[in-house]
């Protein structure tokens, strides 16, 4: 085979183009599953499930528990995590959040500003600052 594509260059590089086609499309199903795997995993129970287990996983956390939780519930959305493994993997999401690089500096959106405790650092943000913006 590869002495015919190599002797008709033209036919070649149309069934390369063919087959890098069907690749992206077998991908582009086999991610899509992975998404409606995870998206009943979030749904399910109106969520609870998902919520309970995830809770659950992080109640030893303090500071960023929240941010930690938040990471956890979009990797399960993505596919990345299951239920069964929130408990075992919570401590790669709390490293994650401990390393990624801190865009409003070395703290959560969450915590208050300063003494008032009414007012955190996300409603000090507009939507020019937010990345669905």
């Amino acid at each position: 085979m590869r002495n015919f594509i190599r002797a008709n260059p033209k036919l070649g590089n149309k069934l390369r183009a063919i087959s890098e086609k069907n690749a992206s499309a077998h991908r582009s199903i086999a991610q899509r599953a992975r998404r409606r795997f995870a998206a009943s995993s979030l749904i399910r129970n109106d969520g609870e499930d998902a919520y309970e287990a995830v809770r659950q996983a992080t109640a030893h956390l303090r500071d960023e528990r929240d941010d930690v939780m938040s990471r956890m519930f979009i990797a399960i959305a993505e596919g990345r995590l299951k239920l069964s493994e929130a408990r075992a993997r919570v401590g790669e999401f709390l490293a994650n959040q401990r390393y990624r690089p801190r865009v409003y500096g070395d703290y959560s959106l969450n915590s208050p500003v300063g003494d008032d405790e009414g007012v955190t650092w996300l409603d000090t943000k507009t939507d020019a600052d937010r990345l669905w913006a």
